[in-house]
């Protein structure tokens, strides 16, 4: 996801490009415009003026790039949220999935599967919270993922019968 005002790559080379091709010009011209030895006119020292154009082609490539990289954090930052909250969603989903076959859980199992996918809390903190290890929460949220898979295959094999049945009929 990008932002419209987002800096092209493609054009921040280009744009470098032409910088730096002007700061080439202006090299050309310092050079065949320079002071004899001797005179000490600061206006006319090709090195400070050349320090001062390659300071502003610094500041114009710093821009941009600056730019760029603030509006690449924003959108990181933006992907991040839309990626937690379709992770929340996709839980919310398989909660409710799993309340179709609640009856094969015992009350701990259950109180497993509502803190993970309901709440959203990692394995550990369910682990620390209910007194055990980490490993037996990871075992009951596989074994409730087979029992929903198990679940969703019999439902499919129903409506593949009462598909069977109707064609038939």
């Amino acid at each position: 996801m990008g932002c419209s005002n987002e800096t092209n790559p493609t054009q921040l080379l280009l744009q470098l490009k032409a910088l730096l091709e002007a700061s080439l010009s202006v090299v050309d011209g310092l050079m065949a415009n320079s002071t004899l030895p001797g005179e000490s006119s600061a206006r006319n020292d090709p090195i400070e003026q050349l320090t001062e154009v390659l300071s502003s082609i610094t500041e114009e490539i710093a821009q941009p790039v600056r730019s760029s990289h603030s509006t690449t954090r924003v959108s990181r930052s933006v992907e991040s949220a839309d990626y937690a909250q379709g992770k929340r969603h996709r839980r919310h989903c398989i909660f409710e999935q799993l309340e179709q076959v609640r009856d094969q859980f015992t009350d701990t199992q259950w109180t497993v599967l509502s803190l993970y996918y309901s709440e959203g809390l990692p394995q550990l903190q369910i682990a620390e919270r209910l007194g055990c290890s980490r490993s037996a929460v990871y075992k009951v949220l596989r074994r409730a993922r087979e029992r929903k898979q198990d679940y969703e295959r019999q439902m499919r094999a129903e409506q593949f019968a009462l598909a069977r049945k109707h064609i038939q009929s």
